[in-house]
This record gives C-alpha cells, sequence and structure tokens, in this order.
C-alpha cells in the first residue's frame, strides 16, 4: 500500500495513504476466508475438544492445537511464544451448546 509522507508536525510524521490501493488491499480476501484451514478442523474434532478441553481457551493455527490455558491472556503468550501471531482463538464450552436455532412457533 503506497504511503506518502507529508512533513512533521509537532515532531510527529504526518502521512498519507493512497485510498484506491488502501481499498484493493482490503478487498484481497474477500470471498476467501482465512481460516477455513482452522474452522473445518475445528467443527471435525469437537467432541475430541469437548472431552479434553472443557472450559478452557485454545489456539488453534493451522490443523491443531497450538496452546491451551484456563485464560485468554496466557493462551496468547503461549501462541505468541510459539511463533504463532494470528491463530484462531476460542474457548471450549463446559457443556454442549446444543441447537442455536430457534424453533419455528
Amino acid at each position: 500500500m503506497p504511503v506518502t509522507h507529508r512533513g512533521e508536525t509537532a515532531g510527529q510524521t504526518v502521512a498519507s495513504v493512497d485510498p484506491e490501493s488502501a481499498a484493493d488491499d482490503r478487498m484481497a480476501h474477500v470471498g476467501h476466508d482465512v481460516r477455513d484451514e482452522e474452522l473445518d478442523w475445528l467443527t471435525a474434532h469437537g467432541d475430541e475438544l469437548a472431552a479434553k478441553y472443557a472450559g478452557k481457551w485454545v489456539a488453534i493455527d493451522g490443523p491443531g492445537v497450538v496452546a491451551v490455558a484456563d485464560d485468554l491472556v496466557p493462551l496468547l503468550e503461549q501462541a505468541h511464544a510459539g511463533g504463532r501471531r494470528h491463530p484462531l482463538v476460542t474457548q471450549i464450552p463446559l457443556e454442549p451448546i446444543g441447537n442455536l436455532v430457534a424453533p419455528a412457533p
């Protein structure tokens, strides 16, 4: 994304971003979920995760769990320490959620 520097104001560099190229960058992933692999793996292994990690936070990157913790901050610290900057993060419910669709009247 091209950035143009316009000088300094009170010791801070002021920059502007070309709006057209910024829009192109934002649209690069439209129509493609960057977490398809993780979501598919999570769906396929939901029962296993519920049995093993109920109530825990898990980080998934690619096809598998890369970190597990009781709280979110330690989970992110573990994931980042392992080189995983942007894992899919979720908390495994203590009990099955059941049907999330309300029954028809």
